[in-house]
């Protein structure tokens, strides 16, 4: 087997984590592809799917567990582009959380909209995972 093939195959395996090292070298920012914790993704699925999904989603916001971060993190929001849905830099202060907690900051009504609040419990799981993302994205 001559030389050049033989380091292919050597690298071949390694290729995902070399592309990866490349765009962090790089300074390219892009939405981590790690999975939405089941317990987020379930409280996602029974309150929030219901509207923001599918091919239409209100507000053109998918919050679909494998969409959601490429969707809301560090991106503005409709009725304030100076705010961001999920702020990764201050997630305490992410719109989405104030939507969801109906904080007087927000336009329009709380989330989820004729629907009952979500439980002291879903609110909890999902300001920790807010706030697990600090800086997942710099």
């Amino acid at each position: 087997m001559k030389a050049a093939a033989m380091s292919q195959r050597l690298l071949l395996p390694f290729l995902p984590a070399i592309l990866s090292l490349g765009l962090f070298l790089s300074g390219a920012q892009t939405p981590p592809t790690s999975a939405v914790p089941e317990s987020v993704a379930a409280v996602l699925k029974a309150r929030c799917l219901e509207c923001h999904a599918g091919p239409k989603p209100a507000e053109a916001l998918s919050l679909e567990p494998d969409k959601i971060l490429a969707a809301t993190l560090d991106k503005p929001t409709a009725d304030d582009p100076a705010t961001k849905l999920i702020d990764s830099a201050n997630p305490e202060k992410s719109y989405v959380l104030a939507k969801i907690r109906g904080d007087r900051t927000i336009r329009g009504s709380r989330m989820p909209a004729r629907r009952p609040r979500l439980t002291d419990g879903e609110l909890k799981l999902l300001q920790d995972w807010v706030l697990s993302l600090k800086s997942v994205a710099r």
